[in-house]
This record gives structure tokens, sequence and C-alpha cells, in this order.
């Protein structure tokens, strides 16, 4: 009988705990942005699905949202989202978002100071949270990082910038070209 007893009072506070976890997670907000990263001067959406809340707000943002719904930000720095949900007898749910905004930056033009102009040599690019790349002289549409090979004949300066949606970044780096004038006269002009 005791066994019983113990059966039945286990089945019971199995099935009473899943019944409090369902209830308690009906009211847990679905809180989302469409992207964690965005450029200065672009958009990002929140959206959030809430089952039952007394109140919805965003900090700072918005009072008195919709159980479902969305929004557009625009943040010009990198900004934390405090989402709050409220229930009954003052529980509050919080959800915290936040939006990463970056600027493109040209990181780094790497070349040899000085070559001759008779050899080649790499040049080597690497940007930040760019959409593509320019190095004046030589790409209008680069990889945001890379390299190739190059031969110059005369010093050149160049200049890399990172391309974003709205925003460019610009790094320069000089090449010192040493004219080789190598000839060989041959015995019948002498």
């Amino acid at each position: 009988m005791r066994i019983f007893g113990i059966l039945i009072a286990s089945i019971f506070l199995t099935g009473f705990h899943t019944s409090v976890n369902a209830q308690g997670k009906a009211w847990i907000p679905k809180v989302r942005l469409s992207t964690a990263s965005i450029e200065k001067g672009d958009s990002v959406e929140l959206t959030w699905e809430v089952r039952k809340a007394l109140d919805i707000r965003i900090d700072s943002i918005a009072d008195d949202l919709p159980l479902s719904g969305s929004i557009w930000l625009k943040p010009d720095t990198t900004t934390f989202y405090k989402f709050v949900v409220a229930a009954r007898r003052g529980n509050e749910i919080v959800r915290r978002k936040k939006v990463n905004v970056v600027l493109p930056e040209a990181k780094r033009l790497t070349t040899p100071k000085d070559v001759t102009d008779e050899e080649e040599f790499n040049i080597f690019w690497l940007t930040d949270n760019a959409r593509y790349a320019i190095i004046k002289g030589i790409g209008d549409s680069l990889t945001p990082s890379g390299s190739m090979k190059i031969r110059l004949d005369t010093s050149t300066v160049f200049t890399l910038i990172a391309v974003g949606k709205y925003h460019t970044d610009t790094l320069t780096d000089t090449v010192h070209v040493k004219n080789i004038e190598d000839f060989e006269l041959s015995d019948k002009y002498i």
C-alpha cells in the first residue's frame, strides 16, 4: 500500500509540475532581432510574441504594446533594448537585445616599402564591416580582404577604401620603386 501511495503522489506531483511549467511558459516572450549588427544609418526590426501579459513595453521606446508585433529601430551607436512583459502579481520578465552599430574600417594595407621596377610583389589588404574594398589603380570591386601580385614602373601611393552601405574608410601606403637600367651591349656594337 505504501508503494502505491508513493506512486500516486509521484504521478500527482509530476502532473502538477508539468501544469505549472506549461502555464509559466505561456507568457514568456519570444523576442527577436532581424539582425544583431547593422551599419550606422541602417535599421533593425524587433519582433515579439507574448501569449499573456498585463503590460508590454520597450523601455524608453514604446509603452502599451500589443501581444505580438514589430517595431523598426535605428540606433546611432551600439544599444541594448530592454523588452519588459508585466504579468499578474507584479511579476515581470525582461529580455535584453543588443544591436551592434558598426562602421566600415580599412584595417590594413601591406606593401613592401622599396621594390625595383623588375620585381613582382604582393599587396595585402584587410577591411572590417565592409561590403567590398577598392584599391585605387588596382580594382574597384575587391573582396573585403585579400592579396594580389603586381609590378610597378614608378613609385605609387595606394589608397584602400573600405566601402559600406552608407560610409567609407580609407588607408594609404606608399611603395617606392627603384628603376634598374639593365642592358647589355653586343660585341658587334663596340
